[in-house]
């Protein structure tokens, strides 16, 4: 594969940090790419003519795919007394929306099956993002914001970057997780020390070489900073942005896995104010948070 270009959206204006995530990315000759099956997979699901067979027959010519989302509906997460053997039955007892956001869950885990070599632990990075995904997903809903679906997949994509990092340059990011180990660096301090640039700049590139939609890319790039620095995106101040963070800082504030730096944060109080969250609603959903860490493990 040629060496991949600066991914570039006609009418979105370049970030400030754009040429130097361009000449760090020069680097590797071949970016993962989005599942051909999980692009398939959201192409039908946005689509309002689509039935419960479509879907089963799309994510059915995956035989890998197919094949991984039974193991995760036949574990004992879902609990069935009987074995599912179809997608169309895992549909129907699930749910549309909820198989829908699986089979993408676990293309997107297998497209980034690689072994670390610096042991990151990629098992609390997937545990971190799934519950991050639902989080963020449960937030949209509550807020009436964000579309659940694709509050679901920037949760589930917020740090991508750190598996870019770790994939392509081992070396750089091994002494980054030593620097947040040793000295109580955050992420992007460490990243911004050692490499000039951060793991949500570097989600953004990929996120956007991915064409995922740009309320997406702006969550991705923006997942760390404070509303009056978000800028440079055609939706730097989409809500789902602040949904999405906050989901990210409930869930390491709650210990649900981590991504490289297991530090707990503090919560803001009062939780996003301006999108109207009431605080006391935060319990349910951390009693339900802990109950999907709990089989995260069935997607890996």
């Amino acid at each position: 594969m040629d060496r991949p270009t600066a991914p570039v959206t006609e009418g979105a204006p370049p970030t400030v940090d754009h040429a130097r995530v361009a000449a760090l990315m020069a680097s590797v000759k071949e970016l993962p790419t989005l599942p051909a099956i999980a692009a398939r997979v959201g192409t039908v699901a946005r689509d309002p003519d689509s039935t419960v067979r479509d879907m089963a027959t799309v994510i059915g010519q995956d035989q890998a795919l197919t094949a991984n989302l039974l193991r995760v509906v036949n574990s004992a997460y879902f609990g069935f007394i009987r074995r599912i053997s179809s997608v169309f039955e895992a549909i129907n007892l699930l749910g549309y929306n909820e198989v829908v956001k699986m089979a993408f869950t676990v293309a997107v885990i297998h497209e980034f099956h690689y072994e670390s070599a610096n042991g990151f632990d990629r098992t609390a990075f997937w545990s971190h993002a799934i519950c991050v995904a639902n989080a963020s997903q449960a937030l949209a809903e509550q807020l009436h914001c964000a579309p659940r679906d694709d509050a679901f997949t920037a949760g589930l994509l917020h740090d991508m970057g750190k598996l870019i990092l770790d994939q392509f340059f081992p070396d750089a990011f091994g002494e980054i997780l030593q620097l947040i180990h040793d000295e109580g660096l955050t992420s992007c301090e460490a990243e911004m020390g050692r490499l000039g640039t951060t793991h949500a700049e570097i989600g953004e590139w990929i996120a956007r070489s991915w064409l995922l939609p740009e309320a997406t890319i702006a969550t991705i790039r923006h997942h760390h900073e404070p509303a009056e620095q978000r800028c440079g995106l055609p939706n730097s101040n989409d809500p789902i942005v602040d949904v999405v963070q906050f989901a990210d800082l409930l869930c390491r504030a709650e210990g649900l896995g981590h991504s490289g730096d297991p530090a707990r944060p503090e919560l803001p109080d009062p939780p996003l104010a301006h999108l109207g969250l009431d605080p006391n609603s935060l319990d349910p959903l951390r009693q339900r948070l802990a109950a999907v860490a709990a089989e995260t493990r069935v997607f890996l």
